[in-house]
């Protein structure tokens, strides 16, 4: 049937058969199977080879195993990515995360999200992690059980993003467009500020890099 003759009818009229591609079956993740108990022992002990800890969608973790956990990241100075997201991590739980976070400058990528952390625990994360004796460059924080934060909380994370010179990725969802706008441009001059840095030391540290012309195809 050609488009005109399909235009051309009333479309309740229309009848025609319709086919969907069959249904793919993906194979789910695998179940995490990180042991809470042996992490902390690790980080207690302040293991080389615990680098990367992912407790993601791990059930049955109390809040005071969480605060155990942060309060190991104190003296520790070889982990550099923590993972709990979908954990219910609470309130409390984060607050003793941000006192940790000042004490520890190893830690470059923290990411919690899905918890039922409150806005304003939020905002003392971000604070935290702008202290000059913090090393992250990588927060997120999105999905949380409450997801408008309110004008008053996005402008104390905005302060607090803006004040920091390392920070140059944030995973949250922010409602008021002039604070996305901030934030944004604020992130890419970390970026870039990164990137000159890199330039000039070049592939050797004090090699320095000489810009050169574009060839044009004439």
């Amino acid at each position: 049937m050609a488009l005109a003759d399909i235009l051309n009818t009333n479309p309740q009229d229309f009848v025609m058969e319709a086919y969907a591609d069959p249904l793919q079956y993906f194979e789910p993740d695998p179940p995490n199977e990180t042991n809470p108990k042996e992490v902390l022992e690790k980080l207690k002990s302040n293991d080389r080879d615990c680098k990367d800890v992912n407790l993601n969608n791990l059930g049955g973790i109390s809040e005071q195993e969480f605060c155990d956990i942060f309060n190991t990241l104190r003296n520790n100075d070889n982990i550099t990515k923590f993972s709990a997201c979908n954990v219910d991590l609470s309130d409390f739980a984060v607050q003793t995360l941000c006192a940790a976070l000042d004490q520890n400058s190893s830690l470059k990528s923290l990411s919690i999200e899905n918890n039922r952390v409150s806005p304003d625990a939020l905002a003392d994360l971000f604070e935290s992690a702008a202290s000059p004796n913090n090393g992250l460059l990588e927060v997120r924080v999105a999905s949380q059980q409450q997801e408008k934060m309110g004008q008053r909380v996005e402008e104390r994370i905005a302060a607090a993003i803006c004040k920091n010179p390392r920070l140059m990725k944030a995973g949250i969802t922010l409602e008021f467009k002039e604070i996305v706008a901030r934030v944004s441009k604020h992130m890419i001059n970390n970026m870039d500020k990164l990137r000159v840095t890199r330039l000039k030391d070049g592939v050797a540290p004090g090699a320095g890099v000489k810009w050169t012309a574009a060839r044009t195809l004439d």
